[in-house]
């Protein structure tokens, strides 16, 4: 899709090309019970995605020196 046609499209990508403050809300935001009704992700698959990530925090540490203070796993702080 050509620049112009995805302006036109969604206008409110001009503002943020201009830099404008801007804000969006996500028209298909639903609950919590909802939206889980359409999740496929099962506590095998985060406890196997775990292993995967402590398996490589030393590459990931190695890439990504900022990793170094917590052993090399990416965390991201949970915020309201």
């Amino acid at each position: 899709m050509k620049v112009d046609e995805l302006i036109k499209s969604h206008p409110i990508i001009r503002e943020m090309a201009e830099g404008k403050e801007i804000a969006w809300f996500n028209p298909e935001l639903t609950d919590y019970t909802s939206s889980m009704k359409n999740i496929s992700v099962t506590l095998s698959d985060i406890e196997d995605a775990d292993k995967r990530l402590r398996r490589f925090a030393s590459f990931i540490m190695k890439c990504f020196p900022e990793t170094k203070k917590t052993n090399g796993l990416i965390e991201s702080p949970l915020k309201e």
